[in-house]
Order: C-alpha cells, then sequence, then structure tokens
C-alpha cells in the first residue's frame, strides 16, 4: 500500500507510512476498504483522489476520535496527514481512551477472534 503519488512517479511525501497504516485499519473498523476499483490504475487513482467513505455511514459505532484520526492519517493532502510516528501514537491513544471510558471499540459484521494491543 501506498500513500497518494507513491508509485506515480512522484517523491514519496511524509507520513506515507501512516497513509499506508490508515488503509489497513479503515477496512477492520468497517469490513470494506477505503476505496475500490476495476484495475490497479483505477484504484491508485481513487486511492490518490478521492476520500474514503465516512467510517461512521459504515459503522455507526466507530468512535468520533477514531474516526477523526483515520481521516487526518488518510487525508490526501501530505501536509495535513500525520507526519510522525509519536503524533501517530498520541492520536491513537487518545482515541483508544475515548473507547476505555466505556465505549466498547467497535467490530464490523462477521468479524471473529479478538487482538489485545498496548501502545
Amino acid at each position: 500500500m501506498l500513500g497518494p503519488g507513491g508509485g506515480l512517479l512522484m517523491p514519496f511525501a511524509d507520513g506515507s507510512d501512516l497513509f499506508s497504516l490508515g488503509l489497513s485499519r479503515y477496512p477492520i473498523l468497517c469490513g470494506k476498504p477505503p476505496c475500490e476499483g476495476e484495475s490497479t490504475a483505477q484504484l491508485m487513482y481513487k486511492n490518490a483522489n478521492e476520500p474514503p467513505p465516512d467510517l461512521r455511514s459504515l459503522n455507526p459505532a466507530v468512535p468520533a476520535a477514531l474516526v477523526a484520526f483515520l481521516a487526518r492519517a488518510l487525508n490526501k493532502n501530505p501536509g495535513r496527514r500525520i507526519q510522525t510516528d509519536e503524533v501517530c501514537a498520541a492520536d491513537l491513544r487518545a482515541a483508544f481512551a475515548g473507547a476505555a471510558a466505556g465505549t466498547a471499540l467497535p467490530r464490523p459484521a462477521g468479524a471473529r477472534g479478538t487482538v489485545d494491543i498496548e501502545l
């Protein structure tokens, strides 16, 4: 998975690895990828140019802080994207803190098993 522009003869932007993190976490929360295409070229175009569907429209149980984290991680503008691992970790801690306060993190339909994550 590449950040927008990656593989398109453009330099990799800061935060492209964190963009990829967002791409890989989005389907865990809602059960479908943030963009779909009939070909690799179409998928790359959508990945670089179109925002993903709102997570809460696909899984209303996703906490607002986690939606905001993924929106920032998946921002098409590199300057508005999460830039460092430290900022990423702080944002995730804040998102999970709200969930730990009494709201369980959502599970997409058909999800099985559990995963423990320590930040």
